[in-house]
């Protein structure tokens, strides 16, 4: 189903590449250019088709989403490749998680006291 959707997409966009070149082309025609220099300053002044689809095709998507799982399966592949310092930043994070929670645990009452609220049972 996707290849279909892409090859769709393909298609639309071909077409409408192809509309574009088409007006441009007529304009330079009724500025006085022969078909086939209207047509090649048309291409010229449109920039490249490939490059059009390849800018398009960046755009399509999630490139914010594409972005994050590149960059989540670069730090897997960062972790495998050193175990033993995976494993240092993990326990230091579970320490210092474990560490906060103790120290707000014990510091909420007296800090922060009860609410101002009786209480309703």
């Amino acid at each position: 189903m996707g290849t279909f959707l892409s090859t769709r997409r393909e298609g639309e966009l071909a077409e409408e590449i192809e509309a574009h070149l088409q007006l441009q082309t007529e304009d330079n025609v009724r500025l006085g250019l022969p078909p086939q220099e209207a047509r090649r300053q048309a291409l010229l002044r449109l920039g490249g088709i490939e490059s059009i689809k390849e800018s398009y095709r960046d755009q399509r998507g999630l490139p914010v989403l594409s972005s994050f799982v590149r960059d989540v399966q670069y730090a897997i592949r960062g972790m495998r490749k050193s175990p033993a310092f995976t494993a240092a930043a993990v326990l230091s994070l579970a320490l210092g998680i474990a560490l906060n929670c103790a120290i707000f645990s014990l510091a909420n009452a007296p800090v922060f006291g009860s609410m101002p609220y009786r209480d309703p049972g």
